[in-house]
């Protein structure tokens, strides 16, 4: 692969069972017992390190509600450079509704040398302006 794309990618599936379990007071007490049933061998965060030359981008909505925000901070961590965290914003997986993020991707895809770590919300790469060429 040249390069891979991540958008709303669990680090741990348990985790993120903990983290449903915990957004209602029914279900906060059992969060920790009942995570235990989810499988987590085939969970990212046990394989992301193995992925060391291809760069990585991992796209996060601010408003996932499904997956949180430390989730993909922890992925982010563990992935060897190169690798970008872009932040976003709308439900989980919906980045790519938007055609800003689309272009985003497809800039990556094309040249990653422009993109490295952490990336502010609707922060795009620093490309010339090809139409305003002098």
């Amino acid at each position: 692969f040249a390069a891979l794309v991540f958008d709303g990618v669990p680090a741990s599936y348990r985790a993120v069972g903990r983290y449903a379990l915990s957004t209602s007071w029914m279900t906060w007490p059992l969060q920790v017992p009942l995570s235990w049933l989810v499988p987590d061998g085939d969970s990212a965060i046990r394989s992301i390190e193995q992925l060391s030359s291809p760069p990585k981008l991992f796209f996060h909505s601010i408003d996932d509600d499904l997956v949180p925000m430390q989730s993909a901070i922890t992925l982010y961590q563990h992935a060897p450079p190169p690798r970008v965290l872009q932040l976003t914003r709308g439900g989980h997986v919906q980045t790519f509704a938007d055609p800003l993020w689309r272009q985003v991707m497809l800039r990556f895809l094309d040249d990653p040398s422009h993109f490295n770590g952490l990336r502010r919300l609707a922060e795009v790469p620093n490309y010339p302006d090809e139409n305003n060429a002098q």
